[in-house]
C-alpha cells in the first residue's frame, strides 16, 4: 500500500539502523543532520542540523514520544578535549521534532550505545574509548546519576 511505511533492513550514514517513531515516521542520521521522515510524500518532515563531529547514536522512547541524538564531539573539556554531547527531542505525532534540553560531557568523543527504560523515564548511555562512562540520565528532571 502506498500510504504505509515498511522498513526491512537499512544501514545509514555510519552503519546505523533507521529509528521507528511510531505510525508512519523513522528517525535517522546523517552526517551533522538528524531528520525525521514520514510515509507521505517521503519528504523530511523536519530537519535538525547538530554541531560537532555529527550525529552518533539514535534512540527512540518506547512510546515514541521522545528521541535521545548522541552528538559526537559537540563539546570541548577544560584541558582541550573533545566531548560527547546528547540532545533530547520530543516527537510529534505529525512528523515535527522539537529540542528539549542538551546534555553535555556524556562521555569522550562518542557515544557507544544507548537506551530508554521501558516506562521511557531514563536514559543509560556507554561512551566509547578511552572512557567507557556510563550514565543514567533522568532527563524529566536534568539529572544523571
Amino acid at each position: 500500500m502506498p500510504d504505509k511505511l515498511s522498513l526491512v533492513h537499512s544501514l545509514g550514514y555510519c552503519g546505523q539502523a533507521l529509528q521507528f517513531c511510531g505510525g508512519s515516521s523513522v528517525l535517522y542520521g546523517s552526517g551533522s543532520v538528524l531528520k525525521r521522515l514520514t510515509s507521505e510524500g517521503g519528504e523530511a518532515s523536519s530537519v535538525h542540523e547538530l554541531g560537532g563531529l555529527g550525529v552518533g547514536q539514535v534512540a527512540v522512547s518506547p512510546q515514541c514520544s521522545h528521541a535521545a541524538v548522541a552528538e559526537r564531539g559537540c563539546g570541548s573539556a577544560p584541558d582541550g578535549s573533545v566531548r560527547a554531547g546528547l540532545s533530547l527531542f520530543a516527537l510529534g505525532e505529525n512528523g515535527a521534532m522539537e529540542l528539549l534540553g542538551k546534555f553535555d560531557d556524556a562521555g569522550a568523543v562518542d557515544i557507544d550505545c544507548m537506551s530508554f527504560s521501558p516506562d521511557g523515564e531514563l536514559l543509560v548511555t556507554v561512551s566509547s574509548l578511552p572512557d567507557f562512562k556510563i550514565n543514567v540520565w533522568e532527563w524529566g528532571h536534568d539529572m544523571r546519576t
